[in-house]
């Protein structure tokens, strides 16, 4: 199996700083992120695509989360929604995170997947009240590449 992990290639939020907070999220650096500012914010973004599971059997897809807690409690609760193109819901996970540098896988998604499913898959986190810094946003695909026959039938005709 092979994977592949993507980043955020677009986002946007309200009551996070800072306000084009992009860079933060998607550096892998658990030094950067965005700050809740507010006891009501919500942050969405899309992911960037790759060709390398393009052809291939996609197995699984699993958004993970790094976050912790801005400092106003000892814990902070995230809903991450992981949302097809359609804007159905494909999976929520309630995440919860101290002051540490936490990273959480959600649930994985199985089924229904093919690279233009991949494709359009955006994200929603919504922090609760208490307070949260969002590390880091991602999603790993999972997949099997297909590999041609090592030994294909040829037929000669005379």
């Amino acid at each position: 199996m092979a994977t592949v992990t993507l980043r955020p290639d677009s986002a946007s939020g309200t009551n996070f700083s800072p306000a084009d907070f992009l860079e933060n999220i998607q550096d892998n650096d658990p030094d950067t992120g965005a700050t809740q500012t507010a006891t009501s914010a919500v942050m969405t973004g899309t992911f960037a695509n790759s060709s390398d599971y393009s052809g291939a059997t996609i197995t699984q897809v699993r958004m993970t989360v790094q976050a912790s807690t801005s400092g106003k409690g000892d814990e902070c609760g995230i809903t991450a929604d992981l949302i097809d193109s359609d804007d159905q819901l494909v999976q929520r996970d309630s995440l919860d995170f101290t002051s540490a540098n936490e990273e959480q896988a959600c649930t994985a998604v199985t089924s229904g997947l093919n690279s233009s499913y991949i494709d359009g898959l955006t994200f929603q986190l919504t922090p609760n009240e208490a307070g949260c810094i969002v590390k880091e946003v991602f999603i790993v695909v999972t997949f099997t590449v297909a590999t041609p026959d090592p030994n294909p039938a040829y037929v000669l005709l005379n």
